[in-house]
């Protein structure tokens, strides 16, 4: 968020530009072990869609990279410890299969990220990994059926 605010005044200038962030999968979809990075991730989401709102009159563009399990050492460093201690074994085994064996290759996502930024109409949102998109999907459906269970409720706290 700090890189992005101190480049924001040179991009203003030179008329247009392109904001890339690395995010991660963990920004749509949470997984177990790794709340402290999924909040992480949630927060630089929700800058990016606000920011994202507040630039495009000035022909910034704005595009989250979302990559599942890529071949780094990521999902060692971000792993909490708590993972290991016994009460945590029905959660430790839900966990998806690309978190012990990562599917992506880094340079695919690399050459990804540059054809990205080399788009006229580059994704707000880019996803990155077979894996990404499955728990994407998954996440976001299961939300919209809670918001949508809930079309009936909400309104009561409305004044009338």
């Amino acid at each position: 968020m700090t890189l992005a605010r101190a480049a924001l005044p040179h991009l203003r200038r030179q008329g247009g530009g392109h904001l890339i962030q690395l995010s991660s999968v963990g920004g749509q979809a949470a997984f177990p072990f790794v709340s402290v990075y999924n909040a992480t991730k949630w927060a630089m989401e929700g800058f990016y869609e606000a920011l994202g709102q507040e630039v495009a009159g000035l022909g910034i563009h704005t595009t989250l990279v979302e990559p599942g399990g890529f071949r780094t050492d990521a999902n060692t460093r971000s792993v909490d410890a708590a993972h290991e201690l016994p009460a945590y074994a029905r959660a430790r085994a839900e966990l998806p299969r690309s978190f012990a064996t990562p599917i992506g290759d880094p340079a695919r996502l690399a050459a990804a990220v540059l054809a990205a930024a080399d788009a006229d109409r580059p994704p707000r949102r880019l996803l990155l990994g077979s894996d990404a998109y499955r728990a994407v999907h998954a996440s976001l459906t299961a939300r919209l059926d809670e918001v949508v269970a809930q079309r009936d409720t909400a309104p009561r706290t409305d004044s009338h």
